[in-house]
């Protein structure tokens, strides 16, 4: 079955002809269709139908005599009443408690009707949809070889099973997979008396934390479950309440989310398991990464169900899960890619991981990427960029005042350094502050909200800045392109959108050979200065312009004006600022008209305006938003190919 499927060619029109053709031959004999379920998925199937659908049926009494979509609810009685054996139910429930097949059966042995599941309704209009993993056969079936290296790597033949049936409920519609238990996890292969620590994000109303202290029999050494929803936050709180005493003091419990990075973020509280972090909030919650709150322990497992930020979870914690090495249990199954992309983030690390995949729901549902580490003895090796390979020369790290490409590339090989450091900042300047900046970014560059488009980025670094960046154009379906020295680059999660290019801008030939009048996007942030100093900023400008596509936007973010920091200490509020900043009751050293080698200043600022708009370019100064940190004297350049 799992050789048969995945060695046929994934030709799309089949396998749609294939998942829907129950649905098609009722549709063609004129038989009445029935939707089973007067909920979000029946609306959802009613629209995508386009007129087909002839009546719900829903076995909630409150709903009977209502209308959805302009379509009647029935009971199952009345339907079967009105039109006998002769109907064609689609059954519209999706859920991890729900099982298709478990009402497949009832439905026919009841009434004698013919029944399909709402996936087919869905593939009829295969672009037109996106739903949990679900999505149209024609992009599925783009992604045959990647399905294929995930096969290859499951670690056990149930492994490969689940991949089947998650595979057939996508390509074909069909739901016949078996669902597996989450306390049958002997593949873990940990000893009974193994004293193991839980990181339970995403904890919801506890059910995990409890499934977890059954299947350790009550021998674990710490618990720390996050759940930011409000709501489901009593819930947890209220049934770890009421374990025992020796339970509860190994517990802690924090009301905030796992992501990418520190701060505060848009959250929706639906007050279910489908509350999640979303543009469309209704509030605003704490976020944290993982590797601020783990617990040092060994062995530790982290289980993340974050409603479709598990990648920028774990892209949170690379740095952690590299020198930890924990056993992750990952949710996969909340957006179309999230199986790939999550196995793929997890592989390129290269730290020495088997793979295993269960599914712990029904109809493919809280499918789970299980990631167990190896011996170390069993490791692969791990290739390293020595000075003597990089011409990066051993020794003190730069001043961070001071810094070339070279200097950079140094700073992104000493593993002493934090992220921020690595690209020139302090860490009281960055940490925290990353999502206000890449919003305000976004604010500006409007081309950024544009799916499949195409994305650059000079000069990432490896801070939270560009995995930011990443996350969005993951989940805008846009290709992300990086331009860094292969130090920085390396530093950075690896991804099927997003290409790295190793190199110093602009002195690369297939960058332009291959994306010149092609760039939707471009980000330069906290480059522009490095540039003047050290290259030709002129020759930078001009190179940058020719990728842009007609409509295609460039950034100069981050520059550091002198003659606006000279302004802004000179007045009431930067003296202010001064003395909070030094503790000293005195004035900012200001010095107007002199010389300031290697400096940007207004002048440089209107050149850069005056060089876009003579070739052809539209360009504006814009300030940056009054939070961040540098704002009073740094400001960014847009410019928009007209």
């Amino acid at each position: 079955m799992a050789i048969d499927l995945l060695n046929r060619k994934w030709d799309s029109s089949k396998l749609t002809r294939e998942a829907t053709s129950s649905l098609n031959v009722a549709i063609k004999a004129g038989i009445p269709i029935a939707l089973y379920g007067a909920g979000q998925t029946g609306s959802l199937v009613a629209k995508s139908l386009q007129g087909s659908a002839a009546f719900f049926i829903d076995d909630t009494p409150e709903k009977h005599g209502q209308a959805l979509e302009g379509i009647s609810v029935l009971s199952a009685e009345q339907a079967f009443k009105e039109y006998g054996q002769n109907l064609l139910v689609v059954v519209c429930i999706f859920s991890a408690k729900h099982r298709f097949l478990e009402t497949k059966k009832c439905l026919e042995d009841r009434f004698g009707w013919h029944v399909c599941t709402f996936v087919q309704a869905l593939f009829l209009n295969q672009n037109k949809f996106d739903y949990l993993y679900l999505e149209g056969i024609e992009k599925q079936s783009q992604l045959q070889d990647e399905y294929i290296k995930i096969f290859k790597n499951l670690a056990d033949e149930r492994s490969k099973d689940v991949l089947i049936d998650h595979l057939n409920a996508r390509l074909l519609a069909d739901f016949s997979g078996s669902v597996d238990s989450r306390t049958e996890l002997s593949f873990l292969g940990l000893a009974s008396d193994a004293i193991v620590s839980f990181a339970d994000c995403g904890a919801y109303d506890g059910d995990t934390v409890q499934d977890f202290i059954e299947w350790r029999g009550g021998n674990f050494g710490r618990i720390l479950a996050l759940e930011p929803d409000p709501a489901n936050f009593k819930k947890l709180t209220d049934r770890v309440s009421k374990f025992p005493y020796d339970y509860k003091r190994r517990i802690e419990l924090w009301n905030m989310a796992v992501w990418l990075c520190k701060g505060k973020t848009s959250f929706l509280s639906s007050q279910s398991v489908g509350s999640c972090i979303s543009d469309q909030g209704n509030n605003l919650v704490s976020t944290e990464t993982l590797d601020r709150l783990l617990p040092a322990t060994d062995p530790l497992i982290i289980k993340l169900d974050v409603e479709g930020e598990e990648w920028e979870a774990v892209t949170g914690a690379l740095e952690f899960i590299r020198a930890k090495r924990p056993i992750l249990a990952i949710s996969v199954y909340h957006k179309p890619n999230d199986l790939i992309d999550l196995f793929n983030l997890i592989a390129s690390l290269n730290v020495g991981y088997k793979f295993f995949l269960r599914c712990h729901g029904g109809d493919g549902t809280d499918l789970t990427l299980y990631c167990l580490p190896l011996p170390v003895n069993d490791q692969p090796a791990v290739s390293r960029l020595l000075d003597s390979e990089t011409n990066v020369h051993a020794g003190p790290p730069p001043e961070l005042s001071n810094l070339t490409f070279d200097g950079f590339r140094q700073l992104a090989s000493d593993v002493t350094l934090s992220r921020h450091t690595k690209v020139g900042f302090p860490d009281s300047y960055r940490d925290g502050k990353e999502y206000s900046i890449f919003l305000d970014v976004k604010s500006k560059l409007t081309s950024l909200n544009s799916k499949n488009s195409l994305v650059l980025e000079i000069g990432p670094g490896c801070s939270l800045l560009p995995v930011i960046l990443a996350s969005h154009c993951r989940n805008h379906e846009q290709q992300l392109v990086l331009v860094d020295s292969q130090e920085m680059l390396s530093l950075l999660p690896d991804a099927r959108f997003i290409e790295k290019i190793a190199g110093r801008f602009p002195h690369i030939d297939n960058l332009f050979n291959k994306y010149k009048n092609k760039i939707n996007s471009i980000i330069a942030y906290s480059v522009i200065q490095y540039v003047f100093a050290e290259s030709n900023l002129w020759d930078f400008l001009d190179c940058a312009l020719s990728l842009l596509t007609d409509g295609g936007e460039m950034l100069l973010g981050d520059i550091p004006n002198m003659t606006m920091r000279k302004r802004f200490f000179s007045s009431a509020a930067g003296i202010q600022c001064h003395r909070e900043y030094t503790g000293r009751d005195e004035l900012p050293v200001v010095h107007f008209n002199q010389l300031e080698p290697g400096q940007i200043d207004d002048s440089v600022v209107i050149a850069i305006l005056s060089r876009a708009r003579s070739q052809g370019f539209h360009a504006w100064v814009l300030p940056q938003a009054v939070d961040l940190p540098m704002a009073n004297r740094r400001e960014d350049i847009l410019i928009r190919k007209p």
